[in-house]
């Protein structure tokens, strides 16, 4: 029997398929579900906790905080986040500056050729690690643009994810997208049910390059709901 159910949220510019790593080890213990954007293919996923699941258990990677629906995360037990953010520029004038230049100019450049900017925003992604292929079916241009543009205006609401009981903040030293700071913010905001967890000599890809390490600080953290349930 299943200790409970995870729903997984990928991020910009990525598909469900990122998740497939974990499979090694949530299978069979719990159930995993997928949600899929539709960056890649005709198909969008948008999946739910079912009635039965005695555990409710959210994964979300970067802008995949921001794709959960409140009713998700209302009935989860637990939350855990991956290279996310609140909203995706600094709040400093400075470096908010640059930071909305640079998300300019990866929009502007989108539109005349979206395979390269999207090579290179694996790059600095996987970073320090090498970059995996891009999945091989057909961008959706339109998909990718509309959220590229909503990623520099979303904020995600804190009641939101005070909802949940139990969170779990994991994000590398050497995230070249979203900065370790970001991380450390949305642990300020969630002080009191969270925990924070940073990666050395891991990038913004620390789920699928760093997925071991990751496991081996989150599955304490169910086994401890688990006992106190």
């Amino acid at each position: 029997m299943a200790k409970g159910t995870i729903i997984a949220y990928h991020g910009w510019g990525f598909d469900s398929s990122c998740w497939d790593v974990w499979k090694q080890y949530l299978e069979p213990d719990f159930k995993l579900l997928l949600f899929e954007k539709g960056y890649f293919s005709d198909t969008q996923k948008a999946p739910s906790f079912p009635s039965e699941s005695s555990l409710n258990i959210i994964f979300a990677h970067s802008f995949g905080l921001h794709q959960c629906p409140a009713e998700i995360y209302n009935q989860a037990d637990l939350l855990f986040i991956f290279s996310g953010f609140r909203q995706f520029h600094p709040v400093a004038a400075q470096f908010q500056r640059r930071s909305r230049l640079v998300l300019k100019q990866m929009i502007d450049q989108f539109g005349e050729n979206p395979g390269h900017v999207l090579k290179e925003f694996y790059a600095n992604v996987y970073s320090p690690e090498s970059p995996i292929p891009l999945p091989d079916d057909s961008l959706n241009e339109a998909l990718l643009l509309e959220d590229l543009k909503k990623l520099g205006n979303s904020e995600i609401e804190l009641q939101k994810l005070k909802s949940v009981h139990k969170i779990g903040i994991l994000h590398g030293f050497n995230d070249r997208i979203v900065p370790r700071a970001k991380g450390r913010e949305l642990f300020s905001n969630l002080r009191s049910q969270g925990k924070y967890f940073e990666i050395k000599e891991c990038g913004h890809a620390l789920p699928f390059t760093h997925h071991e390490q990751c496991w081996s600080l989150i599955e304490p953290e169910i086994e401890q709901y688990l006992k106190h349930e």
